[in-house]
């Protein structure tokens, strides 16, 4: 997985784009243990969380928009502040909402496979996105391009986390 056209990013977006592409890896590892649940973490299985994890990415990419009429409440800013300040979700702070969550409970392993690159395909097209274009997060508010993929990171490594618990 490398991604292309680095040579007009700032370090800061490239080493996001860095990260993103290290937990699709790590996701991509956790693949083949995608029927593994351990209800004392979560009621989901491990391939649930890859597959929201995948889902969240894909949607976030595709919702960046220039023009976005919407704002962002005092709440939101201050939540989003927080969470790009932290980088961190604690669990069960938040139901998903329903246009990411995975239509099964266990989804197939080649679903997954097929999936993950699908969704690398969309992260590196987002490579090339213009820096001016917007997100509205249901809880964070209106997020730019950058924030958006720092965000997929912060999200991918919330889900690595009760993944690695579910299989310890």
């Amino acid at each position: 997985m490398v991604w292309r056209s680095r040579a007009h990013l700032n370090l800061n977006t490239i080493a996001i784009k860095s990260s993103i592409e290290k937990s699709l890896e790590t996701l991509d590892q956790f693949v083949s243990k995608a029927d593994v649940i351990r209800p004392s973490v979560s009621a989901a299985s491990v391939g649930w969380h890859i597959e929201h994890a995948l889902l969240v990415a894909e949607f976030s990419v595709k919702a960046l928009q220039t023009d976005l009429t919407t704002t962002s409440s005092l709440a939101q800013r201050i939540k989003k502040k927080l969470f790009f300040l932290l980088k961190y979700i604690p669990r069960k702070s938040a139901k998903a909402p329903k246009v990411v969550r995975p239509a099964t409970q266990n989804p197939e392993i080649n679903d997954l496979k097929i999936h993950l690159n699908e969704v690398l395909e969309q992260l590196q097209k987002a490579t090339d996105a213009p820096a001016n274009l917007y997100f509205h997060h249901p809880q964070l508010g209106v997020i730019n391009t950058e924030e958006t993929l720092e965000f997929i990171v912060i999200h991918n490594e919330h889900h690595l986390k009760i993944i690695r618990d579910i299989l310890a």
